[in-house]
C-alpha cells in the first residue's frame, strides 16, 4: 500500500521478534464472520480488545451490526455495549427478584407493576421492561450467553468485538480484524481523484490486527477494491 502513496515519508519498520505468524484472508463471508467471532467467544471467553469490525463509512456499520444480532453476538459500537447501561440493570434486577430472599416483598411487587411483570419466571419479553424491539435481541443474549457473563462483557476495558469506522481506530489494535470494503460515492470518486487520502486510510485499516486479517466484500454499490486491486498489481 505504502509503495503507492506518492508523498510519503518513508519509515523502517520491523514486527515484534515474539509476535505470532498472521494471516490475511479475503472474500470471507459476513455470515460466516458472525459465526467465527460467535465461536470465538465461547471457546477463549470475553477478552478486550479481540475483534475490529472495520468499515470506511458510518452508513454501514447497522448491516453488520444486524448480522451479528441474527447469530446472537454480543458487540459494541461508538454507542457502547449492545445492551444499554440502563436497559442491563433493569434486566439484571429482573433475575435477581427470581431468587428467594432477594429484596422485600414490597419493592419485588413494585417492580413488578411498574414494568407490567405477570410472572417474573417468564421471559422478560413477555414484560414491558424494555421497550421497542431490542427486547428480543437482549432476550435472545441472556438465553444464549447469561446476564452475569453480559455484564463482564459490557464492562471491559477495551470492548471484545467492536464495531467502528477506520478513522476512529487510528492507533488502536485488536487481535483479528474484518476490514470491510463498502464504501460510498464520494469515497469512490476520491479513490479515482485523490487516490493517496484513500490509500492512507486503507493503511490504517489493514494495519489493525495483531493476527489476523479479514477482508469483507461490499454488498453496496461501491467498494474500496479498487484500492486492492492496485495494490494486488503492485
Amino acid at each position: 500500500i505504502t509503495d503507492l502513496i506518492r508523498e510519503k515519508v518513508d519509515k523502517d519498520y520491523a514486527p515484534r521478534k515474539d509476535a505470532p505468524e498472521g494471516f490475511v484472508k479475503f472474500g470471507t463471508d459476513r455470515e460466516i464472520l458472525a459465526r467465527k467471532i460467535r465461536d470465538d467467544l465461547r471457546k477463549n471467553g470475553a477478552k478486550g480488545g479481540r475483534w475490529y469490525l472495520l468499515f470506511r463509512n458510518n452508513c454501514f456499520i447497522d448491516d453488520m451490526a444486524t448480522t451479528l444480532q441474527q447469530f446472537i453476538v454480543p458487540y459494541s459500537d461508538q454507542r457502547g455495549f449492545c445492551i444499554a447501561k440502563r436497559d442491563m440493570k433493569k434486566i439484571k434486577r429482573y433475575y435477581q427478584y427470581r431468587v428467594a430472599g432477594y429484596g422485600s416483598e414490597e419493592s419485588r411487587k413494585k417492580f413488578m407493576e411498574e414494568y407490567g411483570i405477570k410472572d417474573i419466571n417468564e421471559d422478560f419479553i413477555e414484560s414491558n421492561l424494555i421497550e421497542g424491539r431490542e427486547k428480543y435481541f437482549y432476550q435472545d443474549l441472556v438465553n444464549e450467553w447469561g446476564i452475569e457473563f453480559l455484564e463482564k462483557m459490557s464492562e471491559l476495558t477495551q470492548p471484545y468485538c467492536l464495531l467502528s469506522t477506520i478513522h476512529k481506530v487510528k492507533g488502536g489494535e485488536a487481535d483479528y480484524t474484518g476490514l470491510f470494503m463498502d464504501c460510498t460515492k464520494l469515497v469512490s470518486d476520491n479513490i479515482m481523484f485523490d487516490s493517496d487520502s484513500e490509500l492512507r486510510v486503507l493503511y490504517v485499516g489493514v494495519t489493525r490486527c495483531r493476527e489476523g486479517l479479514y477482508i469483507i466484500p461490499a454488498k453496496s454499490r461501491y467498494s474500496m477494491q479498487k484500492l486492492m486491486d492496485l495494490v494486488g498489481e503492485v
